[in-house]
């Protein structure tokens, strides 16, 4: 996917020593309604290492699609 902008930290978990970041993608649908409207791709970022945590990042329109498709 390409991507606009650089990444925005939105959350963080201190005891699991992790940042919920988000950055906003140019292409795509979101991957729980469907929506082509604003899009934007979230992942869990540990404080310990520089890979993300979550598998493969997914296109959301926005966190409540991302915690439905998560199931959380």
């Amino acid at each position: 996917m390409a991507r606009s902008t650089g990444p925005v930290p939105i959350r963080r978990d201190p005891f699991g020593r992790a940042t919920l970041m988000r950055q906003k993608v140019d292409d795509g649908a979101c991957a729980w309604c469907g929506s082509r409207g604003r899009r934007w791709e979230y992942w869990w970022h540990g404080d310990m290492s520089s890979a993300k945590v979550l598998p493969a990042p997914q296109a959301f329109c926005g966190i409540s699609c991302h915690r439905m498709y998560y199931g959380g």
